[in-house]
């Protein structure tokens, strides 16, 4: 330990660097402003009693890229400006940075994110900012990891990273936290061939508002691999788990094991697959995708313990690439909208049982999108499990060179063992022109539809948009 940290006090010595790293970039700046008008027949997303609203937003926005010979830097960050009763400021970032501090040896990665999401997921909430629910928070979370690579001879490969992040949330029904992660895997080098081997140790440490989201995890395993031939491989994992946490179990310890393999039949097609146990029952694994000229698939499933902080913290808040993995502009111009996937923010830790999908169909104009995920919540304390479902659909074609047409649905829903059960739709359509300048004209039409058994919950909105963005 005591060598650890005089590692993270190297590393924090050596940031003084930085601004020579800084100087040594390349940087692209766009910089503009997105002003929009709303027409809604249900701001407040009443079940009776509508009120309907016309909201202004003024939204400046700012994307910095800078790439060196060892430094990567991404901002992306929108300050959004409404009229609408919910909240008349609502910001929005996503940076980071990625840093070599010693050549292959020394290296730093920070990252700073806020989002809007919901607070109650079985309470209506809309899908943006505009929307006045008194069901909205705002999440600013940021986190630095420095790391590094040591190599003995071609034998062993030792990796260290320590952890910091730190979470506060806007809302009050939201716990804030601060967490300390310690990890080091000592791996075969290049001396090993077909059989591979790899010692992993983590520690984190999460303290909460909350004693019942507060918790210290940790672990330690061996993995043994083993390359049959070079499409595929197989290995088997095998150790022990300390945790200390609330939880209704006798005991959050015990042995984890996995056998898993990983396929790759063509050069665009892989699969991973594990089975094993852990103190909380049965561990699977999947991940597979596939990719033709004009589409690409993935599926993937998972059970792990989590939090609710750990989820907020891995939002992307901004989508920078598209479905082909081509960077496309985070900034649309419409209003911040919240999490793209719904999120049940509880306390305490849970059993995250996840099933995605994704298919995507690329042509030369247009492409087709579908996604889907299914989440079921097992709570360590009595808390009953509950089920969150992500679906959605959109489709985008060029209609000329400077005239674009999308169209999306999505279903949202949530589900509890007690009987609970809601679900939000949403339908749109919209046409994006460009216009001199580099500027942009957006006309769009969305309908939304809430079925929910709370009492008052159920609503419907019509919504018309028109923005204008353009860059200085």
């Amino acid at each position: 330990m005591k060598g650890f940290k005089k590692q993270v006090s190297k590393v924090c010595v050596l940031a003084a660097i930085m601004p020579a790293m800084v100087n040594a970039a390349n940087w692209t700046l766009d910089k503009g402003v997105s002003v929009s008008e709303v027409l809604t027949d249900n701001e407040n997303l009443e079940e009776d009693n509508t009120d309907a609203a016309l909201i202004t937003s003024v939204t400046p926005y700012l994307t910095l890229k800078g790439e060196g010979a060892r430094l990567k830097a991404n901002l992306n960050t929108q300050l959004e400006f409404t009229t609408s009763d919910e909240g008349h400021f609502n910001p929005r970032l996503g940076a980071s940075a990625n840093a070599e501090l010693v050549e292959q040896t020394v290296f730093l990665d920070t990252s700073a994110n806020v989002t809007q999401n919901t607070v109650d997921a079985f309470r209506s909430s809309g899908i943006d900012s505009l929307n006045d629910t008194n069901n909205s928070n705002t999440t600013y979370n940021f986190q630095i990891s420095p790391h590094t690579r040591s190599h003995f001879a071609n034998v062993a490969d030792l990796r260290t990273r320590y952890t910091f992040n730190h979470q506060s949330n806007s809302s009050d029904d939201v716990n804030s936290s601060k967490s300390h992660g310690l990890n080091a895997n000592l791996s075969s080098g290049t001396d090993f061939h077909r059989f591979d081997w790899n010692v992993a140790a983590s520690y984190k440490d999460t303290s909460s508002s909350s004693d019942d989201s507060s918790s210290d995890l940790g672990s330690l395993d061996v993995t043994l691999g083993y390359q049959i031939s070079p499409k595929l491989r197989v290995s088997v994992t095998a150790g022990e788990e300390w945790n200390d946490y609330s939880s209704s179990r006798s005991s959050n310890d015990g042995d984890l094991w996995q056998g898993s393999l990983h396929w790759t039949p063509t050069p665009r097609t892989s699969l991973d697959l594990g089975y094993g146990e852990r103190y909380f029952g049965s561990w699977p694994t999947l991940a597979f995708s596939h990719r033709s000229r004009h589409s690409i698939f993935s599926a993937s499933y998972s059970k792990e313990l989590t939090d609710s902080a750990t989820q907020l913290s891995e939002i992307r808040t901004y989508q920078t690439v598209n479905a082909d993995g081509n960077p496309v502009n985070p900034i649309t111009g419409a209003p911040l909208p919240v999490v793209s996937e719904l999120i049940n923010i509880q306390e305490g830790l849970f059993i995250d049982e996840k099933l995605t999908v994704a298919w995507s169909l690329i042509g030369v104009r247009s492409s087709l999108t579908f996604s889907g995920s299914r989440s079921r919540q097992i709570y360590e304390t009595t808390r009953p499990d509950e089920i969150t479902t992500n679906y959605s659909v959109s489709f985008s074609r060029s209609l000329s060179p400077v005239l674009d047409f999308s169209t999306s649905y999505y279903l949202r829903g949530q589900t509890s063992n007690n009987g609970l059960d809601t679900d939000t739709q949403s339908l749109s359509f919209s046409l994006m022109r460009q216009v001199v300048d580099g500027g942009t004209l957006a006309f769009s039409y969305m309908y939304s539809l809430r079925d929910s058994d709370l009492p008052s919950d159920d609503y419907t909105e019509n919504r018309l948009q028109f923005a204008y963005t353009f860059q200085f």
